[in-house]
């Protein structure tokens, strides 16, 4: 997914919807599922 600001990422990622299906598939990784801001510094 791609966003234009953080804070409409981070208003997604930690909605209520969002953290439920967070927490119903908990138990499937190994690694916690943890979310990264990154910036494209250059695309092609």
């Amino acid at each position: 997914m791609v966003w234009e600001k953080r804070s409409d990422f981070e208003r997604y990622w930690y909605s209520e919807e969002i953290e439920q299906a967070r927490a119903a598939i908990i138990d499937l990784y190994d690694i916690p599922l943890l979310p990264a801001w990154h910036i494209l510094v250059a695309a092609e």
